[in-house]
Formats: structure tokens, sequence, C-alpha cells
């Protein structure tokens, strides 16, 4: 069964898009995706995984390329993320408390996919995606930069997150560590 993405993300990309201009998004939309330029999106609704990650990368395609697309579209998520209506899971300085949420955060925006959260020492982190149907390369980055961000607006200096691999490795989950000062 594939998975869902709650409308409110595809509500924002869909949006970024629209913002380049018809001709220039439909440049970069595949034919099969180009109806979310013209038609409503409903944020409480769901839609599907894989049309939701097309549309990340058409809107990378508009996107310099430095900084790398997908770290900057990360950190940008976890701004409005924390920034607006999930703000109450911000902890101000404490990135421990504060990445505790993770899982509950994605459970927002996706309906498949298990994350949880382990920490080795006081400034470190691994977090770890399991169950999720509709992994990828770009949606890996994405983390990499939004992780970065909830421990840096929480507080930590100089936050470094890499990923440890995941399942298009062939491993059982997506995981990323993460370090701070």
């Amino acid at each position: 069964m594939p998975g869902k993405v709650k409308g409110v993300n595809m509500q924002a990309l869909v949006k970024l898009l629209r913002k380049a201009g018809t001709e220039a998004a439909m440049k970069v939309v595949p034919p099969p995706f180009q109806h979310y330029l013209s038609e409503r999106i409903l944020v409480s609704n769901r839609y599907p995984e894989l049309d939701h990650i097309e549309l990340l990368r058409a809107l990378s395609r508009l996107m310099p390329q430095k900084p790398a697309p997908w770290i900057v579209m990360g950190h940008r998520s976890a701004q409005t993320d924390i920034g607006g209506v999930y703000k109450a899971h911000l902890r101000a300085g404490d990135p421990v408390r504060t990445l505790q949420s993770a899982g509950a955060l994605w459970r927002n925006y996706h309906d498949t996919g298990d994350m949880t959260v382990t920490f080795p020492s006081e400034h470190a982190a691994i977090i770890r995606l399991r169950k999720f149907v509709a992994p990828a390369r770009e949606l890996c980055r994405i983390n990499v930069g939004y992780f970065a961000e909830l421990v840096a607006m929480a507080g930590g200096r100089d936050a470094r997150c890499e990923e440890l691999g995941g399942m298009l490795e062939g491993a059982a989950d997506c995981s990323w560590s993460l370090r701070w000062s």
C-alpha cells in the first residue's frame, strides 16, 4: 500500500511551484503531476507520497544547486513547522527534548513510518525511521537539514547531521547521526 502525505505538505510545494510561474513550473513538473498546478490542494486531505516526492524533485530543479536544495528544504520545513503550528514542540535551550518530538512531527505529515530517537551522549542523537513505504534519497537529504535545524532552533550550536544508511541501500531502516555543542 503506497503511503500518503498530508495536504499541507503538498500545498506548500504547489504554492512554491506556482510562484515560479506557470511556464517555469510546467517545464520541471512531469506531465502526470501537472494537474496539481491548477487544482485546489486541501490541507486536511492526504495525497500519494510518490506524488509528493515528484513535486519535491520538480521544485529542486528550480532552486539554486548551492547550497544543496534538499538541505535548504529541510531547514525551511523545520522553521515553518516549529515557527508555526507546531511551536509547542520547541523546547528552547533543550535540543534533546525538542528532538524527542521528531516522531510526533513525522506522524503529523506521513501515514507510514515510525521515527524514534535515542541519545548515546548528551550532545548526540541517532534518529531512525522504520516501516516507511516510500523511501527516497531526497527525503533522506531533507531530513538532514530538518534535524540540524531543529537542534539549532532549540539552542544547539554547530549542529551536524549525517545519514548513516537507509532502506535504499538495503538496510531495515533509515538512520541519521546528529551532533551539536
